[in-house]
């Protein structure tokens, strides 16, 4: 995807969206700079995405939007890690766990 952030889930990201998508439903994941989900980028909701996100694709049934300062040449793996107590309304918390990204700048390809 020239030009575009590429996404990979980890296998444990993968089966809690897959839960997460069985549970609620329709699933929004949103990928930017805000502080209201602690130490994650990645907000997990049901609700529609606010102003300044793009959409940039969809994996695993799960529309993804981005802020634009995240939509760059660079890949982004989704991981699942557990969190206890959590204080954030992003969905995956309620299963104890966060989804965090680790940015990965992306090299040339031939």
């Amino acid at each position: 995807m020239d030009g575009m952030v590429e996404l990979e889930f980890s296998p444990n990201a993968q089966a809690i969206i897959t839960l997460l998508k069985r549970e609620r439903g329709r699933l929004t994941m949103l990928i930017g700079d805000t502080g209201c989900c602690g130490y994650s980028n990645i907000f997990i909701t049901s609700l529609d995405p606010p102003a300044g996100y793009e959409f940039i694709g969809e994996k695993y049934g799960v529309k993804i939007y981005a802020q634009p300062s995240f939509i760059e040449s660079e890949k982004i793996l989704v991981e699942a890690i557990p969190s206890e107590g959590d204080d954030s309304f992003s969905a995956e918390t309620s299963m104890g766990y966060r989804l965090v990204m680790r940015r990965q700048a992306n090299r040339e390809r031939p």
